[in-house]
């Protein structure tokens, strides 16, 4: 599409590459590599004192 097309004037750029990755993707990917359980970490990191027994 030519750049001077209303379309293409509206939408932009995007930016190439892959989407930025969330805080939480992030934290279920460390986790994963200390081989803690992905899928009740948030209610375990509410209790403040497992929390810091498991992750040292």
């Amino acid at each position: 599409m030519s750049p001077d097309r209303l379309p293409k004037q509206i939408s932009g750029h995007r930016k190439k590459g892959r989407p930025r990755l969330r805080f939480k993707d992030t934290i279920k990917k460390k986790l994963e590599l200390k081989d803690i359980k992905t899928n009740s970490w948030t209610s375990l990191s509410q209790q403040r004192d497992k929390w810091k027994a498991l992750v040292k």
